[in-house]
């Protein structure tokens, strides 16, 4: 077990050690005013020195630390602005356009390739523990599961659209761009994959619109933490509806949104 937590607790009580070990040896040896007084003169100097050297080390410290959090605040907001942006352009893309037709299970097209995962740095994060809202920490873990959950949804939804909905739909002579009922659609499918379409699709459109709400109180939260316990550092945040101007640093002497 370590007596002295850091290098520099060390050095500070070997100092005053020193300084109380000098006087007290100075008075046993009963020593003349004159070089009494200068050899304290000398152990209050080593004595400043050291603590100085302390005081200086020990802001350089809190100094990286800051920086080091900072950076790993900002990058864990940038996460989550990334996966916002995605999430949101796949539903404006795909989703938006078919979001009311009775037959959106097969009218929203797959989507090859689709990929919006977030990943966290927890270890790096740990010290939002010691902070007013230790349980974001909790939150973003459970963000980063359920956009893993909603990506295998919309892989899975794909791989049926592609190699299940088309070649039954095909089978019937139906041709992209033309009209088809309902009905006539889920009797091209049968049972088993009209119910697997519609269940994936709502598990779709639940999951990103999820995914959106809680991404924006996320990046609003940690933003907000961030602003308020590192002054003077640029913090990332969000404008909402400002697709292409996303990433906002807050400015150093601004207030926070």
């Amino acid at each position: 077990m370590k007596i002295f937590p850091s290098n520099q607790e060390r050095l500070i009580t070997i100092a005053i050690v020193a300084f109380l070990s000098g006087i007290a040896i100075g008075l046993s040896a009963k020593l003349e005013a004159k070089e009494f007084f200068a050899s304290v003169v000398t152990l209050v100097a080593a004595f400043m020195g050291a603590y100085s050297a302390f005081l200086l080390q020990n802001s350089k410290q809190k100094k990286e630390q800051t920086a080091l959090r900072v950076e790993s605040g900002n990058k864990s907001i940038f996460n989550l602005i990334r996966s916002y942006n995605t999430f949101l352009a796949f539903k404006k893309q795909f989703v938006d356009p078919h979001i009311d037709n009775p037959g959106r299970f097969v009218a929203i097209p797959p989507s090859v390739g689709f990929d919006g995962k977030s990943d966290f740095d927890f270890h790096s994060l740990a010290y939002l523990f010691e902070l007013e809202d230790p349980n974001v920490l909790g939150e973003l873990s459970s963000f980063q599961a359920e956009v893993q959950a909603t990506i295998a949804v919309i892989q899975e939804r794909s791989y049926m659209h592609m190699n299940g909905v088309q070649p039954s739909l095909e089978k019937v002579g139906f041709v992209e761009g033309n009209d088809i009922a309902i009905g006539d659609i889920k009797n091209a499918l049968g049972e088993r994959l009209t119910a697997m379409m519609i269940q994936g699709t709502d598990q779709m459109i639940e999951g990103i619109d999820s995914i959106l709400k809680d991404a924006e109180t996320l990046i609003e939260r940690l933003h907000r933490i961030h602003f308020k316990n590192y002054k003077g550092h640029k913090i990332l945040r969000m404008e909402k509806m400002k697709l292409n101007k996303q990433m906002q640093p807050t400015p150093k002497n601004g207030t926070a949104d």
